[in-house]
């Protein structure tokens, strides 16, 4: 890895990182890192082509809610809800959430969705798996994923 390259993986770090409303180091460090990781592959790595060009192609792809919900084990509301938790904050972006965040990724996902979200959300903060965090904009409660909610959800998988 030369210095040209090093210098390209900061920029690329710094862009990420002022995309976001306020600087947070994580975006930062995780890009950067990414960056890097990537260089460094490419530098390990011959340049012949994938041989499998689906598995190239589908690498880059997003991934559904509903792809997301049908590969879960879920029985209960608190589980959909902190399976839908899980889903926000790892595959679509989201650092926190609202109940209706929740609600939407249910929708998108067909999944029912409980009469009162805000209940079994209430219910998994008070079993340690969500968290209240503050919200920028001060309108409504926003929460976020515990680790033991992390554990939790990982042992949700079929």
């Amino acid at each position: 890895m030369n210095e040209t390259q090093i210098e390209n993986a900061i920029e690329t770090a710094k862009r990420a990182a002022q995309k976001s409303d306020t600087f947070k180091s994580e975006t930062f460090v995780g890009v950067l890192l990414a960056s890097l990781l990537q260089v460094s592959s490419k530098d390990n790595l011959s340049t012949q082509p994938p041989k499998d060009p689906v598995l190239a192609i589908t690498k880059y792809k997003p991934f559904s809610a509903s792809e997301f919900f049908a590969n879960k084990n879920w029985t209960t509301e608190n589980d959909r809800v902190v399976l839908a938790a899980l889903y926000l904050e790892h595959h679509a972006g989201s650092a926190s959430f609202e109940a209706q965040d929740i609600r939407n990724c249910l929708v998108a996902a067909k999944i029912p969705i409980p009469g009162n979200v805000n209940v079994p959300i209430l219910r998994s903060v008070k079993r340690g798996l969500l968290m209240e965090v503050p919200n920028p904009k001060g309108t409504t409660k926003t929460w976020s994923l515990t680790q033991a909610g992390e554990r939790y959800a990982a042992g949700l998988t079929r």
